[in-house]
């Protein structure tokens, strides 16, 4: 990750609009259509994926009490992660594989109810997911240290996971599709299914698989995922990369003139007073690194030397900007 991207990181809901925003997560979105299709037999469209974040309280109180759902994590933490699934397309698979007829199926003012049936028959779609977020964890390898998930629990429900709130915001992921209706219908089948959908009350769960991921995580995923088309669809001229460019050529930093740092420990630090005499032994007036600090830590910009200029201390760069700090402006991809 470079440095100008650690220091204008944007929110995900910004970048959800750039082109190609949710490209790590269509070939997952398609893999579960196809999934759908085979088993219900019948042609599942996905529709364009959605975004939300937030804590995961808040992200989960407005789901459906029968969201199939499924935990993904390790030893030490079991819910890194979740897959859900919406009733309706748990009912979808369960009366296929039963071979029950939505034709003769009476209408319902409720949801349809789940249990361990539609679990054990969304199982594949949970694996299809726990592969993608694996796969993502492994490309991250060289900027950070992630533990291959796994299928902790599942349950019918959200709301009773227990979510550790160290890992702080996290993101939702929407995948919505649309299942097309196969074979012609009578004008009275046709009339019967349109009053059946009129009686139902509006689902609080979409047509859709959820994803819920920790928002550090789906930051550090998007950003290795735009660093890796920068040479491919990056283009400056874009109005977003030229808006982006311009926010962090504007964007204020504070530049320190270092002497010399040294360590001490904290009970030396606490033991220090008016008068006492710290050396600096390493101390050269002709070569004080300049630094500004930025979310990775301090980063050195050039060398300097000391002097005056119009009865003010100040200091002479003696080098040029450093080649790295230069080539992270030149490479803004955000």
């Amino acid at each position: 990750m470079n440095v100008i991207q650690k220091k204008s990181k944007l929110g995900l809901e910004a970048n959800a609009s750039s082109p190609g925003a949710f490209a790590p997560w269509e070939g997952v979105h398609h893999s579960l259509c196809e999934y759908v299709s085979k088993e219900i037999g019948a042609d599942v469209i996905p529709k364009g994926i959605e975004i939300d974040s937030g804590s995961f309280k808040n992200l989960a109180k407005d789901m459906t009490e029968d969201l199939l759902s499924f935990s993904f994590g390790d030893a030490d933490r079991p819910t890194m992660s979740f897959a859900c699934v919406a009733p309706t397309i748990a009912k979808a698979l369960t009366d296929k594989s039963l071979g029950v007829d939505d034709q003769v199926k009476p209408a319902s003012k409720t949801e349809p109810k789940v249990g361990l049936l539609e679990l054990l028959l969304m199982a594949p779609c949970a694996e299809i997911i726990s592969e993608a977020i694996n796969a993502h964890i492994a490309l991250l390898a060289d900027d950070m240290s992630l533990p291959a998930i796994a299928q902790t629990s599942q349950r019918v429900g959200l709301t009773d996971f227990e979510v550790d709130r160290e890992m702080g915001d996290w993101v939702k992921l929407v995948f919505p599709f649309e299942i097309e209706e196969q074979g012609q219908k009578s004008d009275g089948q046709k009339q019967a299914k349109k009053q059946a959908a009129k009686d139902q009350p509006e689902p609080k769960a979409k047509t859709a698989f959820y994803i819920f991921l920790p928002k550090n995580l789906m930051e550090a995923i998007s950003i290795k995922h735009n660093l890796s088309l920068e040479t491919t669809e990056f283009d400056p001229t874009e109005p977003w990369a030229i808006h982006m460019r311009e926010a962090v050529d504007g964007a204020g930093v504070s530049i320190k003139a270092v002497l010399e740092t040294c360590d001490m420990s904290v009970a030396e630090c606490t033991r220090l007073c008016i008068g006492q005499v710290i050396p600096l032994p390493g101390v050269a007036l002709q070569a004080i690194s300049l630094e500004t600090d930025t979310q990775g830590g301090a980063v050195e910009l050039a060398a300097s030397t000391l002097g005056t200029y119009k009865a003010n201390r100040a200091v002479q760069l003696t080098d040029d900007i450093r080649a790295e700090f230069i080539s992270d402006l030149s490479t803004l991809t955000i």
